[in-house]
């Protein structure tokens, strides 16, 4: 995230640490994954919309991780692991 210093007129790069990145999009993942069990189990939501909750959620994911900058290897990693997961 780009912010412009009015007094000097500088860019300074405001970059959370890799903890804080991993936990808010954790958190983000962990309530995605949440609003699916509890749409399937009190709702009685089927397996589509459920699904979709998931992959509708999870999409989001890549818009959250750009705006909290975080590195694309870590992206990757995960991308990769998950996808031998599933």
């Amino acid at each position: 995230m780009l912010v412009i210093v009015p007094q000097f007129g500088l860019i300074q790069s405001l970059s959370p640490s890799l903890s804080t990145q991993l936990i808010v999009v954790s958190s983000y993942l962990v309530l995605v994954a949440l609003l699916a069990t509890v749409s399937q189990a009190v709702f009685d939501a089927g397996y589509e919309v459920t699904r979709k909750i998931v992959h509708i959620g999870t999409g989001n994911v890549i818009v959250l991780a750009w705006l909290l900058d975080v590195p694309s290897w870590l992206g990757i990693s995960a991308s990769v692991l998950f996808s031998l997961v599933t």
